[in-house]
């Protein structure tokens, strides 16, 4: 099994004051391709664990999570695991956690984590 381990580029929508919680919004995708990845698991690293697949379009939600820092895996079905950090804030009601894994390189056997 491949694991690669990223950092997801992050954005908040709609900022406002304080949120009691947030939704996790995102997309798997290669542009180089041009490839979605259609029902691809979603695991949120929640205690315990959420769990979610993408759609049609390669989007995933994951709804009423408290703010705060996340990994989040994305399951391939070729058995390559991508494992990201996530963080939600308590003041935006949605952060959006897109991943093209074109932009993804394995890590090196020297790159320390």
């Amino acid at each position: 099994m491949g694991k690669v381990i990223i950092n997801l580029c992050l954005a908040g929508l709609f900022a406002t004051g304080t949120a009691q919680a947030a939704n996790i919004y995102g997309r798997v995708y290669d542009t180089l391709k041009g490839q979605i990845y259609r029902n691809v698991r979603i695991e949120l690293g929640t205690q315990p664990p959420r769990q979610t697949t993408t759609d049609e379009l390669g989007q995933y939600w994951f709804r009423g999570v408290e703010p705060g820092a996340y990994l989040i895996r994305i399951l391939r079905s070729d058995d390559e695991e991508v494992v990201g950090r996530l963080v939600v804030s308590p003041k935006l009601p949605t952060t959006v956690g897109n991943l093209d894994l074109s932009k993804i390189e394995a890590p090196h056997q020297h790159d320390e984590y």
